[in-house]
C-alpha cells in the first residue's frame, strides 16, 4: 500500500511539472508574406556563376519559422544549394556571409523535378532552429547559391520578369560573393514566409494556493486507502 507521503510526493511532482508548462508558448506557424507565380514567365538558374535572392518585409512579429520557395530541378543535377537568411542594407541583401542570420544546405536531390511549363509548388524549408526574432516592418532577404555548371541540368527558382511584390524584390549577383543587384530578367522570385507568434501565457490564479489545495487531495486519498486495524 502506497504511503500518503509517497502519493503526496508523486502528485506534487506532477502538479509542478504541469504548472511549469503554463508559461509562454509558440503558436503554430502562420503564413506572413507570400508571392506566388502562377503563370510561367521565367525560371532563373542557381549556378556557380549566379546566386539569387528575394527581399521581403515582415508583417507579423514572432519567430521566423519557415520559408517556402518555388524551386525545382532538372533531372540529375549536381551541387547542393546553400540557403541563407540575410539582413538587408539600404534595401539590398547584405553581401557578407558572416552577417547571415541563418544558413543551411539544401540537398539538390531533395528538390522536385519539373519543367518551365509546369506549375511549381512551394518547397518548404524549416528555419525555426535559428530562432530569428522578427518584428513588423523588418526587411530581410532569402538567398540561394550553388556550385553547379552553367549549362543544364540546373536547379531553378521560378521568377517573374515584372516586379510587383510591394515588400521587396528579386536580386542576383555574380558567384557567391560581391554586391547584389537588380536584373532585367528578375522582378520577383516565388516565395512564402511563416512566422510563429508568441502565445500569451495561460492564466493561472494563485499557483501557491492552488498547489496547497490540490496537495490535500492525495493525503485524504491515502487515508481512505489505509487498511483498518484489527
Amino acid at each position: 500500500m502506497r504511503s500518503s507521503r509517497s502519493l503526496r510526493s508523486r502528485f506534487a511532482g506532477g502538479l509542478l511539472a504541469a504548472l511549469s508548462v503554463c508559461g509562454t508558448a509558440q503558436a503554430a506557424p502562420v503564413l506572413d508574406q507570400s508571392y506566388q507565380i502562377t503563370v510561367a514567365d521565367f525560371d532563373a538558374a542557381i549556378v556557380t556563376a549566379q546566386s539569387l535572392a528575394q527581399t521581403f518585409t515582415v508583417g507579423l512579429a514572432g519567430t521566423l519559422a519557415q520559408v517556402s520557395l518555388q524551386i525545382y530541378r532538372d533531372a540529375n543535377p549536381t551541387g547542393d544549394l546553400l540557403l541563407s537568411i540575410r539582413p538587408t542594407t539600404g534595401g539590398l541583401p547584405d553581401p557578407d556571409e558572416v552577417d547571415s542570420l541563418y544558413q543551411a544546405t539544401v540537398p539538390v536531390s531533395s528538390l522536385p523535378i519539373f519543367t518551365l511549363n509546369d506549375a511549381i509548388p512551394f518547397f518548404a524549408i524549416d528555419v525555426s532552429s535559428a530562432g530569428i526574432q522578427v518584428a513588423a516592418g523588418d526587411t530581410l532577404a532569402i538567398s540561394l547559391s550553388r556550385s553547379g555548371a552553367g549549362s543544364p541540368p540546373w536547379a531553378l527558382w521560378r521568377a517573374s520578369r515584372v516586379q510587383t511584390y510591394a515588400g521587396g524584390a528579386g536580386y542576383s549577383r555574380e558567384g557567391s560573393s560581391g554586391p547584389w543587384g537588380t536584373s532585367v530578367f528578375i522582378g520577383d522570385l516565388g516565395f512564402q514566409t511563416f512566422v510563429s507568434a508568441a502565445s500569451p501565457p495561460n492564466p493561472v490564479s494563485e499557483p501557491s494556493s492552488l498547489l496547497l489545495a490540490l496537495l490535500a487531495g492525495p493525503a485524504a486519498l491515502a487515508l481512505r486507502l489505509r487498511p483498518r486495524r484489527a
